[in-house]
């Protein structure tokens, strides 16, 4: 890595960060210059073919990443110590500000978006944060590259700043509770002027531990992690996916021709769509879920519910992948599938007992009635 490195800074006689722009063909016998990894004499090369750089006097096995690694903490505490501000951006994802509020809301299924909170390390709103920057100073079991404390404040909690280099914080460090601020690996001098001049910006440049910014609380729109029950007039219900539906559109009717919709919160592996065949014994059982619980929370509700779905008669069938009713061929229909809605003048309808079972009190848990009458489907 050594051979790759310009090394566009030195030291001077005072140990003063000298860079390549600030040395002429007429200032550059003025002083003794110095590498700031390894100590060494270094000398301009000032050349109009080559990007102008510093060298080492003599050959040396001189580190570049060291040299990065030293110019990195030289460069941001120096930058630290000499200006007002020193900005620091956080890249986080929040949920919406109804989660705790909404009775569908799940971290894997809601919607999250990126917010930006920029903040500043040495002073927020006329106080100040931190006005010192250590460097290699041992706090507790840890020596950060940098440390940043507040000599007004002496309890605040201190800020690790730590250069990666060879690698990255472990886990004892990152779990001390301490905050930690680690750059991206730094491979060139571009990647130490990007943090000069922009700051610390989470994601592009560094990466954070244990800070909380505050974020200011959105409502996110999104799909709601819900199935969706419709029941029509003639008795038919219909289940959608939770993709039909958006959060702010609970309370909107999907289907124009359905009397009553129920959001049922979704807790299944599979996203079933109305028009989509299902391919699984497990995934059958699971949307048929929905279909019973809309189904008897109406009836608890105390409507008139026949339908095939309730039905003690029918059943899984493993031939056909579907469920079926087993006494179609008694009842002398043309289909083992047929519509929902023959139950209401079925003369074999039973309901099943198991589905009995399910009270009330469970399924208002998990199911909300629609109140608007907006239609998305015409």
């Amino acid at each position: 890595m050594s051979k790759t490195i310009k090394y566009s800074y030195c030291v001077n006689e005072k140990n003063e960060l000298v860079h390549i722009s600030d040395i002429t063909n007429v200032t550059k016998h003025g002083s003794q210059l110095y590498c700031l990894q390894c100590g060494h004499v270094m000398i301009p090369k000032l050349g109009e073919k080559r990007v102008r750089h510093f060298a080492h006097k003599q050959s040396y096995a001189c580190d570049g990443e060291s040299y990065l690694h030293k110019l990195a903490k030289r460069k941001i505490r120096e930058k630290f110590m000499s200006s007002e501000t020193f900005p620091i951006v956080f890249n986080r994802q929040t949920y919406c500000s109804e989660k705790d509020n909404c009775r569908f809301f799940s971290s894997e299924e809601c919607g999250q978006e990126s917010v930006r909170v920029k903040s500043d390390l040495k002073q927020w709103e006329g106080k100040v944060v931190y006005d010192t920057c250590e460097e290699e100073i041992k706090i507790g079991e840890f020596r950060p590259d940098l440390l940043l404390t507040c000599s007004t404040m002496p309890k605040r909690v201190p800020v690790f700043i730590e250069i990666f280099k060879t690698h990255q914080s472990e886990e004892p460090k990152i779990t001390s509770g301490n905050k930690i601020i680690e750059t991206f690996k730094i491979e060139s001098e571009a990647d130490i002027e990007n943090i000069i001049k922009n700051g610390f910006v989470e994601q592009i440049n560094c990466v954070t531990y244990n800070f909380e910014p505050k974020m200011k609380a959105k409502k996110l729109t999104s799909s709601a992690p819900v199935k969706r029950f419709a029941l029509s007039s003639n008795g038919i219900a219909r289940i959608y996916n939770y993709r039909d539906v958006r959060c702010d559109q609970l309370n909107n009717k999907i289907n124009s021709n359905s009397i009553i919709e129920l959001n049922i919160i979704d807790s299944s592996r599979y996203k079933y769509s109305e028009n989509v065949d299902v391919e699984s014994r497990e995934a059958a059982w699971d949307i048929m879920t929905y279909f019973r619980k809309g189904l008897m929370y109406l009836k608890h509700k105390g409507m008139d519910i026949r339908n095939c779905i309730l039905c003690r008669f029918y059943c899984y069938n493993e031939f056909v992948g579907k469920h079926i009713c087993v006494l179609y061929k008694k009842l002398n229909l043309r289909d083992s599938h047929p519509e929902q809605n023959y139950a209401q003048n079925c003369p074999s309808y039973r309901i099943d007992q198991e589905y009995l079972k399910i009270t009330y009190a469970q399924l208002k848990k998990e199911v909300t009635e629609v109140s608007g009458e907006n239609s998305q489907e015409q």
